[in-house]
Parts: C-alpha cells; structure tokens; sequence
C-alpha cells in the first residue's frame, strides 16, 4: 500500500489488511509534525537508563515483553510509566490518529491488555544513532514462551505489529518479507520521519538505517481476542 497521509487512511485499507492475506503492509505519513516535535524533545530529556547514545546500540522505554516473564513485564511498564510518563503519553498519542482509523473499521480501538497484576504497556519508544540494524525477525512465536502464560495477548488471533518513526537516520530502509520462507519475497521501503508502518507480526521484518542522525521509533503490537476485544501491548 501507498504512503497516504495517516488521517485519509480510508477503514476499507485497514479492513483489508487486518483480515485480508498475511502478506500486505500499510505505509502511511503523519499530517503534523508538531506533535512529532513534542516527542523528540520530551525523548531528549527523559530519564534513560543510560543516558549517552552510542552509534549503533538500541534504547528502550516502556517495556517489552519478548525475554521476560509476565511480572517481570508489568513491573517494567509500571516502573517506566512512573520513570517517564510524559514521554511515553506522547508516544502514544503519535498513535492515535491510526488507532482512530482502526475504531472506524473494527468499531473500537485497541486499548492496553490487562491482567490483575497491572496493564501492558500502550507502547514504547526505541532510539539509536548512526547506522544500526533489526535483523529479520517476527513477533508471535514470543508470546508462546512459558514465562508469559496467562498473558492475554496469547489470545489473538493475528498479531499486528506497528511502527512509528518520530525520526530516522539519513538512510533508513524497512524490509518485509510477503513469504516466511523466501528470502527472495522481501521488499523494501524507505523511511522517514513521520513514517507509519503496519503489519502481520507473523511477516518476518528487519530494519536498516545507514548514515548519521538519530533514529527515534514508537512501537507497539496489537490483535482481537475470540471475545472480540482490540487489545496492544508491547
């Protein structure tokens, strides 16, 4: 799909992505970059864990549940929403014009999956400098690991992977795979700031970014449960 403006994504693309064939990726533009600016600033003075970026090493607030057990998760979201809440609000805030176009084709939007130890993590913010990679990878297999049982993200059917980039280096390439199996299937996409990027998580994907600059990018995963519910996490 092309790069239209985000607030013009019409529910029938959506519709089509979330229950059409697993190969399809939505590219979209944001129409305003203030909010976008917001972010970056909050991003330069919130409280990382280090606080010096170093070419080519990933950053992380928010959480992430890949490689934790469930409680371990939690704690994480909690500790980062006490740590950096005004940035991580931007964040999803940044999100919400597409979770908007999601509630006008599914007739809700996705809302934070909850468990009785605390809430996921509405998304995250990921940074690095210069030229840096995210190998091929895909992002359901995680959610089987024994740690996270009783996880609701267990439940979907289909994981949706979201990518917004705030900023991005002077090359930053996005690939898909439309086959898990053929290296030959993949297509790439050139990204810039203000670039959304939706997909089936079961796609392996990769992330390329050459050059100098900063690149700031906002995650999160979403599905619907068998009962109907749109939920995300990260």
């Amino acid at each position: 799909m092309s790069g239209s403006p985000l607030g013009d994504t019409a529910p029938t693309a959506v519709e089509l992505l979330l229950s059409g064939p697993p190969d399809l990726a939505h590219y979209a533009e944001a129409a305003e970059k203030g909010p976008i600016e917001h972010l970056l600033r909050l991003v330069e003075s919130a409280r990382w864990q280090d606080e010096r970026v170093e070419p080519g090493v990933l950053q992380m607030l928010g959480g992430g549940s890949a490689g934790h057990s469930l409680q371990e998760y939690l704690d994480e979201v909690d500790r980062e929403m006490t740590r950096n809440r005004p940035a991580l609000q931007a964040a999803a805030r940044l999100l919400e014009p597409w979770f908007e176009v999601v509630e006008r084709a599914l007739g809700a939007r996705p809302r934070p999956a909850t468990h009785d130890s605390g809430d996921a993590a509405r998304c995250r913010i990921q940074r690095w400098r210069d030229e840096f990679s995210v190998p091929p990878h895909e992002d359901v297999s995680q959610l089987s690991a024994p740690d996270l049982k009783g996880f609701k993200a267990r439940l979907v059917d289909r994981v949706f992977a979201v990518h917004f980039f705030a900023s991005a280096a002077s090359t930053t390439t996005f690939r898909h795979f439309r086959s898990p199996d053929d290296p030959a299937s993949a297509e790439d996409r050139h990204v810039r700031s203000g670039d959304l990027v939706v997909l089936d998580g079961s796609l392996p994907h990769a992330i390329f970014a050459v050059g100098q600059g900063h690149t700031v990018m906002v995650n999160t995963f979403f599905g619907t449960t068998p009962a109907g519910e749109i939920i995300c996490w990260t």
